[in-house]
C-alpha cells in the first residue's frame, strides 16, 4: 500500500520519539533547524553510496554536506542512522555502545538510552521505505515543530512564492494534536484565490499495532466518512492563520 497525501504525526514527550508517516528524511532534514553534523548509518546496505567505513566499527558514515547528494536513494528498505559530532568520536564507541546501537538497528527501540556518550547524539532515526513508517529519538522533541512547520507550508503554499510560518499559538495548538497522533489530510486540502486550508483528523497511537501504518490509512478513512476535522486555513489577504 503506498501512501496517500498526508502526514500523520505522533509525539511522545516523556518518552522522546516522534512516528510518522508521510513525512520523508529530506522534508524532516529540511525543516530541522539543529542539522546532524554527521550520519553514522547502521542500516543503509541497499543504497550504494560512495561512503566511508569505520575500520574498527565495520559501520558507513557520511557528512552532512554530503547527504544531499545521496538522500533520493533512500526509497526502499531500511534507514537508519544516529548522528555525531566528530569523526574522532568513532573510536571512542565501547563495545557495549556498538551492542546498543546494532540493538536499536533491530529492534528500533533503545536497549537502554538512545544517546551514545561517545557519540554525543542529538538523535536516532530508523524510517522503513523513506516516508512510509519513521520512528526518530530525540533529545528535545520541540525541535520537530520546525519539521511540522516545515511540510504544511510545502504543501500548502502551491504556487504562492511566499507564506509565513504560523505563529506560536497555532503551532502549540497542532504539537498538543500531535500529541494525541493525528493526521494533515493534504489530500483533501484546498487552495484558491485568497485562502488555502488543510484539515486534521484525530488518528491515534499505532506504534506496536499488528497491521503498524496501515491503520493510520484505514483510520483516516473512516475520520472522513463521519468528522469534518480541525480546519487549519491560511487567508492570504489578511496574511494570518486560524483554526475554524
Amino acid at each position: 500500500m503506498t501512501n496517500k497525501s498526508f502526514a500523520y504525526i505522533k509525539i511522545d514527550r516523556q518518552e522522546g520519539v516522534v512516528t510518522t508517516s508521510g513525512i520523508s528524511f529530506e522534508e524532516f532534514l529540511a525543516g530541522l533547524e539543529r542539522k546532524p553534523t554527521n550520519f553514522l548509518l547502521l542500516d543503509a546496505d541497499q543504497m550504494h553510496w560512495d561512503i566511508c567505513r569505520h575500520r574498527d566499527l565495520g559501520i558507513a558514515y557520511v557528512r552532512f554536506e554530503d547527504i544531499g547528494r545521496n538522500i533520493r536513494d533512500i526509497s526502499l528498505g531500511n534507514f537508519c542512522w544516529v548522528d555525531f559530532e566528530d569523526v574522532a568520536d568513532l573510536d571512542r564507541v565501547t563495545k557495549q555502545e556498538l551492542a546498543e546501537l546494532l540493538y536499536f538497528n533491530h529492534k528500533v527501540e533503545p536497549f537502554r538510552h538512545f544517546q551514545v556518550e561517545s557519540l554525543r547524539n542529538r538523535y536516532a532515526y530508523h524510517g522503513h521505505d523513506d516516508d512510509w513508517s519513521v520512528r526518530i529519538f530525540m533529545e528535545n522533541p520541540d525541535d520537530y515543530k520546525a519539521v511540522v512547520a516545515h511540510k504544511l507550508l510545502k504543501e500548502l503554499k502551491g504556487r504562492k512564492r511566499t507564506m509565513p510560518l504560523p505563529p506560536g499559538e497555532i503551532m502549540d495548538r497542532l504539537m498538543g494534536m500531535f500529541e494525541q497522533g493525528a493526521a494533515f489530510d493534504f489530500e483533501k486540502a484546498s487552495m484558491g484565490e485568497g485562502y488555502a486550508f488543510v484539515r486534521i483528523y484525530p488518528i491515534g497511537d499505532v506504534w506496536g499495532e499488528p497491521y503498524g501504518m496501515d491503520a493510520v490509512h484505514e483510520r483516516l478513512d473512516r475520520q472522513r466518512e463521519c468528522y469534518a476535522g480541525e480546519h487549519l486555513e491560511y487567508d492570504t489577504r489578511g496574511k494570518r492563520w486560524r483554526f475554524y
